[in-house]
């Protein structure tokens, strides 16, 4: 195991880790597939897997959002 394994590993903690999916404001819904390998390798060093979503909005979206603030 290598060095960070092994402090990971012997952390009592919560721990995890963190996928960022920055989405265009023209893009759909994607989905975020993760290696096998690094799901067992956080399983293993028990961390949970995490993603965050972030759509950037569209013009007509964000002028709406700050008409609503004014």
């Amino acid at each position: 195991m290598n060095d960070h394994a092994s402090l990971l590993a012997g952390t009592h903690a919560v721990k995890a880790i963190e996928f960022q999916t920055y989405l265009d404001s023209n893009t759909g819904s994607r989905t975020l597939t993760v290696p096998h390998a690094i799901v067992r390798l956080c399983a293993d060093l028990g961390l949970n897997v995490a993603n965050q979503a972030i759509r950037l909005l569209t013009q007509s979206e964000y002028e709406a959002l700050r008409g609503q603030r004014n």
